[in-house]
């Protein structure tokens, strides 16, 4: 479906319509095919009345959304039209949404007036200054929603040694985010380092803003991690980055299953991934800088489980002797229910197959293993 109807949904009866605009306000409405002989038909109507519903209330959904822009803050676009639907003039701006007192409060700031870079500062300033407040604590935020849908295949891809370390541990393994190769794990952007001074000048929170700096360098090193590809076939680019041998095994099963076999204390997320030269990085949780990587590794389509073990109500997992030497810890799991299926590398020999097989068995794990699916041979 393209852009221009993505607000346009099948549904098991027919279509639906819905529309957001405004900010928050919505159109909504459902073209059933009892009513309309087909599909197609519901489908074509629910399009006329989509374009009908924008003319007539002067709304543009075709712009361009930023989802790099903080929470309660969007980029948009006034539209005015003569009778006879031709465009007489575009008024683009930055605008601020913040509740006070259960009321919604709105500023906005003109692109033409400002310059798209200012008004865009501006609005994360009112913001910030509608909010009054600054959340420095580990409170759950959408950073941890479930992915759609919540049913999606996740893979992890690995050496033979470490498939076998995890069959002998009974468990997975959380490395500190320190032992991470990308040293930008755990920061701000740049263009936070280059706005903060500013959107903070006449913000009652400035120190509250550095307090979060400083106590996620103090946690840092108790961050742990668990990454994982997420989609619903292999990756043969993951295939080449972290199994470099065709000695190697990809474990393959689904967020459900890893938020079922963690507990609550674990939290799961997907990873966003950003220009760190042009775009914010939300300052209003502590963890929102180990859930963001630089668009040079959006190959990686991350999903991530992390704990914190400075949080006191989760010090029953840290093993003091064992982190020391590890600089993480093994959480047990059910691995016979985890794992769904278990892949050897493409051009793994037979050998190797044979041995996957066998180890895993050997550790009653009963799900299946294949060959690679890119192993497959062409039909010419």
């Amino acid at each position: 479906m393209s852009k221009e109807n993505k607000y346009i949904k099948e549904t098991g009866l027919g279509y639906y319509l819905q529309i957001k605009y405004h900010g928050y306000k919505r159109y909504s409405k459902i073209f059933h095919t009892i009513d309309y002989g087909s599909k197609e038909n519901a489908k074509k109507a629910a399009i006329n009345d989509r374009e009908n519903f924008l003319n007539k209330n002067n709304l543009d959904q075709k712009r361009k959304h930023d989802d790099t822009l903080p929470i309660g803050v969007n980029k948009t676009c006034d539209t005015r039209k003569d009778e006879n639907g031709n465009i007489i003039s575009e008024t683009w701006y930055y605008q601020a949404y913040w509740t006070v007192n259960k009321k919604q409060k709105s500023k906005r700031f003109p692109i033409h007036i400002f310059g798209d870079e200012k008004a865009r500062t501006l609005a994360i300033q009112a913001r910030l200054d509608g909010q009054n407040v600054i959340k420095t604590t580990s409170t759950v935020s959408t950073l941890f929603l479930p992915p759609n849908p919540s049913d999606v295949k996740i893979w992890r891809y690995m050496d033979f040694t470490k498939f076998v370390s995890i069959l002998e541990n009974g468990g997975l393994f959380f490395p500190s985010v320190e032992l991470m190769d990308d040293y930008f794990e755990g920061t701000f952007s740049s263009w936070n380092s280059k706005l903060r001074s500013f959107i903070y000048s006449r913000s009652k929170n400035k120190q509250s803003i550095q307090d979060l700096i400083d106590r996620i360098k103090e946690i840092k090193k108790y961050i742990l991690l668990s990454c994982w590809y997420k989609g619903n076939q292999e990756s043969a680019a993951m295939w080449k980055l972290y199994a470099q041998t065709n000695e190697a095994i990809c474990i393959q099963t689904t967020y459900k299953s890893l938020r079922k076999c963690l507990k609550s204390n674990f939290q799961i997320g997907e990873v966003k991934y950003i220009d760190y030269n042009k775009h914010w990085i939300p300052e209003d949780n502590i963890y929102n800088p180990f859930f963001y990587k630089r668009d040079s590794f959006k190959h990686e389509n991350e999903l991530r489980a992390i704990i914190d073990l400075s949080d006191k109500k989760n010090k029953k997992f840290l093993n003091e002797k064992e982190f020391a030497e590890l600089k993480g810890i093994w959480v047990k799991i059910n691995l016979n229910y985890f794992i769904r299926k278990i892949y050897v590398a493409p051009q793994s020999p037979l050998w190797f197959y044979n041995l996957v097989k066998k180890i895993s068995k050997n550790y009653g794990i009963e799900r299946e293993v294949e060959k690679s699916s890119i192993d497959i041979k062409p039909m010419f």
